[in-house]
């Protein structure tokens, strides 16, 4: 890389993160190690989306415009962007999302298209980050593997990891209210059935109570 093409790479990076020349350029060095020789701006204007998103704890979307576009179409109804940032995967610069039912990794790139993978939160089994001086790592294992995104803005990691965790929670508490309510429900067909052997209801009866227990 030519001393002028990386001039302009430091350039762009103070732009998009309003960081110091020392920073831009250590960032822009690691960036260069990894064979990626320029940035992708953030839109000044931005859709709803992005402004929805832009508010996350730790949001970084840092050479990630295309694949925050791609995240907004691929979201399931309900499901809930908890985080959002950027790192190097694969020597590709990758988004990396947490919702409310996975973990998603999106790289649009110029050649091979998007390439994506996700982790469905009930099979993360560890998350973790390391910080550097500037940037950090985030590890996640979903027990068949373990993956590393490098080169995280360091204000980023903690609140990332701290996004898995209570996905995971909340993931968890609802399984025990699906549990909990089928076995509710499975108690009061119990009961009725049982009402209908001793014949104190009809058949009639208990079908109807039958039906207004298997819609709730």
């Amino acid at each position: 890389m030519d001393k002028k093409a990386r001039i302009k790479l430091i350039k762009d990076i103070r732009e998009e993160k309003g960081i110091g020349l020392k920073e831009a350029e250590y960032m822009a060095d690691e960036y260069i190690k990894n064979g990626i020789y320029s940035i992708e701006k953030t839109p000044k204007t931005n859709s709803n989306f992005y402004d929805k998103v832009k508010s996350l704890p730790g949001f970084d979307s840092f050479g990630t415009k295309k694949e925050i576009k791609y995240l907004a179409t691929m979201l399931y109804p309900n499901e809930e962007v908890f985080a959002i940032a950027s790192g190097i995967m694969d020597n590709n610069t990758w988004l990396i999302t947490c919702t409310s039912k996975r973990i998603i990794f999106i790289d649009c790139g110029m050649i091979y298209g998007v390439k994506h993978s996700e982790i469905m939160i009930d099979k993360v089994n560890a998350v973790s980050f390391t910080n550097g001086l500037l940037l950090g790592d985030i590890h996640i294992e979903d027990g068949a593997s373990r993956r590393t995104i490098t080169n995280v803005s360091k204000n980023s990691t903690k609140p990332f990891v701290d996004a898995v965790h209570k996905s995971i929670e909340l993931n968890k508490v609802a399984n025990q209210e699906q549990h909990y309510s089928a076995v509710s429900r499975a108690d009061e067909l119990l009961k009725f059935k049982n009402l209908l052997d001793m014949g104190v209801i009809t058949q009639e009866e208990f079908q109807k109570q039958k039906e207004k227990i298997l819609e709730l």
